[in-house]
């Protein structure tokens, strides 16, 4: 207990310098009128908030949610779509279809890395993002995103559509896993500066993304409590989404669990759908079985061999057995 708590501090910590104390500044930010943080200030009231919503703050969360169409197509049909075929189709291909899945994954930040590279070469003006290495890359962003997106949504189906050992059903986690994604994705959709920026920021029209619109007031205008403005009015809407998917896996009472061992020590048997074989030991025959690259022992749960024996069990009628073990 002592030492779990003591482990917990300096997650702790993290937390609060990470998360806590930079929104907490950035609320109080936003009710003031300065041009530096934390330089001479005066109060500004809702005055920041007006001044957001009048520069088309709403319009560019819709800008952002129509970047989050795509995505949500591929992480709500063509994922559940590929899941299901390489879970129907039996476990060589989809033991092949989780290793394909996982290339797109170990891919995606070295790739991202190069192609931030490559437009960061350009100007960001209307001339630059019609020039073709600079559509080819951002082409290549996207291809990068949608396999990624496809990558996580399809993982995560195939192990809600995997089998129980006690049978339940897995359309209602499969369920919750789509609900889930969606709301993921349209939470990095409105927050991801790399999706707007080449997107909805290259141009000097009025159509941006959120992220950049609050940027650009910060950073371009220096008005620094309007950018902290957005940035609340952001984060509510960030947390509104959280608190969804949390009380989605509330009602929908979903559990994250490792079948494997502790089902084995639990009831005494494998997982259903896992093969069990029996291995032979030198003080007798032992049934185990081979799951997630461990061996189980009927009675004692350990994997053997195990200096420690087993609850004595009577031998059948006319045999010779070793007290304590099944022979």
């Amino acid at each position: 207990m002592v030492t779990g708590l003591v482990l917990l501090v300096p997650a702790a910590v993290a937390l609060l310098w990470s998360y806590v104390l930079p929104s907490v500044s950035t609320l109080v930010e936003s009710f003031r009128r300065g041009r530096f943080p934390g330089g001479p200030s005066e109060p500004a009231g809702g005055d920041n908030y007006t001044q957001v919503i009048e520069r088309g703050f709403l319009g560019d969360l819709g800008h952002a949610l129509l970047l989050a169409l795509v995505p949500l197509l591929l992480a709500l049909l063509v994922a559940p779509l590929l899941a299901f075929a390489a879970e129907r189709a039996g476990r060589v291909p989809r033991l092949v279809t989780r290793a394909l899945l996982a290339l797109p994954l170990a891919a995606y930040a070295p790739l991202a890395i190069g192609l931030a590279r490559t437009i960061d070469r350009f100007e960001a003006d209307r001339d630059a993002w019609t020039q073709a290495p600079t559509l080819t890359a951002v082409r290549t962003g996207a291809l990068l995103v949608a396999g990624l997106v496809v990558a996580v949504g399809a993982t995560a189906f195939l192990a809600a559509l995997r089998r129980r050992p006690g049978g339940g059903r897995s359309v209602p986690a499969a369920l919750a896993v789509g609900g889930v994604l969606g709301l993921t994705v349209v939470a990095v959709a409105v927050q991801s500066w790399s999706l707007q920026w080449p997107v909805l920021g290259g141009g000097r029209d009025e159509r941006t993304g959120p992220m950049v619109r609050i940027v650009r007031e910060s950073l371009a205008r220096l008005e620094f409590g309007v950018g902290a403005a957005g940035s609340v009015l952001l984060l509510a809407l960030l947390a509104v989404l959280g608190v969804l998917a949390v009380g989605l896996l509330l009602v929908t009472r979903t559990r994250i669990a490792f079948t494997g061992c502790a089902t084995v020590r639990r009831t005494g048997r494998p997982p259903s759908g896992t093969r069990s074989r029996s291995v032979r030991w030198p003080w007798g025959w032992w049934p185990s079985s081979a799951y997630s690259g461990t061996c189980w022992c009927r009675g004692c749960g350990r994997s053997p061999p195990t200096r420690r024996r087993c609850p004595p069990v009577s031998p059948p009628a006319g045999s010779r057995s070793t007290p304590g073990f099944r022979r």
